[in-house]
């Protein structure tokens, strides 16, 4: 944590607290701090750390993701994990300009203008200087919590034609004139795809092979959840026999240390470096961990918490 942080913490907490910050992550230094704790707030909690919090109550987390954490152990010990959720349209934000800039082609376009004078680039043969345009398509949203339905809200200015897949059934009142459909129908007419689900057993690898052979191929694909919602392998196979027209990434894939140079071959891809929930002079992860916080200090309900369940 920075030095503000830990102010605004420690303002907003100490009449309900007492605070102690971490000065490490590791595992045993953290599993005897965190032994005696009521709640903690952080992104990962070790296995060792909590099969000892035996005084621990609340985990907030620092954002959304639980797919690091061991549920099965931390709802053993039982543990409430919650999560946040005001970082939402900032995320939905960045997704629909990745969008944009795959629509436009304006960091393919800016790629080849940076090796090549405009003179000589129009001259270039096999280049389509043809962008796409927005409206009037048909744009699927797979998953539809609080960041598929801001992706919803941004984009209805081009559209009506709204498909959406998601495994908690919602009322058509909160649809905002979108349409449910299953995965495959989604996959087969969307002329956009934008994945937004969380990563559960259920989610793991959910896109492969077979829905990209069923994409249109210009169908336009953003990941603004996790990276292995979608096959790595298959992402790869789709782009190199085209079977889909882009696809843009903000969050990776742990396991594969070389996953950006092997995307980075193609030229119809937009790279980013899990910079999605990142907002110059906001902290809406912060904020919205400081005002669950205060609940619990205060007696009060807790927001946003984790089914253990449904993984997220």
């Amino acid at each position: 944590m920075s030095a503000k942080i830990k102010e605004r913490f420690t303002e907003a907490l100490l009449p309900y607290f007492e605070i102690e910050f971490a000065s490490s992550f590791d595992p045993l230094y953290l599993k005897e701090k965190i032994a005696g704790a009521t709640v903690c707030f952080g992104s990962f909690l070790p296995d060792v750390v909590i099969e000892s919090a035996n005084n621990l109550k609340v985990f907030q987390l620092a954002g959304t993701g639980v797919d690091r954490l061991n549920l099965q152990l931390l709802e053993k010990k039982g543990i409430t994990i919650c999560k946040t959720q005001a970082h939402s349209k900032y995320v939905a934000e960045f997704a629909t300009a990745m969008l944009h800039s795959l629509v436009k082609k304006i960091t393919c376009f800016d790629r080849l203008l940076r090796a090549n004078d405009i003179k000589s680039l129009r001259s270039l043969p096999g280049i389509d200087f043809n962008s796409y345009t927005l409206f009037g398509k048909y744009i699927g949203i797979i998953g539809y919590g609080h960041i598929g339905k801001s992706i919803h809200q941004l984009l209805q200015a081009y559209t009506t034609h709204f498909l959406i897949n998601s495994a908690t059934n919602k009322p058509e009142s909160e649809l905002l004139g979108g349409t449910y459909a299953g995965l495959e129908e989604l996959i087969k007419r969307s002329d956009v795809v934008f994945v937004a689900c969380p990563l559960t057993g259920e989610t793991r690898g959910m896109i492969g092979i077979d829905a990209f052979q069923s994409a249109s191929r210009k169908s336009i694909w953003i990941n603004i959840s996790r990276g292995e919602i979608i096959d790595f392998n298959a992402l790869i196979y789709a782009l190199e026999h085209k079977l889909i027209g882009g696809f843009a990434i903000d969050n990776w894939y742990p396991e594969i240390p070389d996953a950006e140079k092997q995307l980075s071959l193609f030229d119809n891809i937009v790279m980013s470096p899990y910079r999605a929930i990142n907002i110059s002079g906001e902290d809406p992860n912060i904020s919205d961990a400081l005002d669950n916080l205060l609940r619990f200090g205060k007696g009060e309900s807790l927001t946003h918490i984790v089914n253990y369940a449904k993984g997220y």
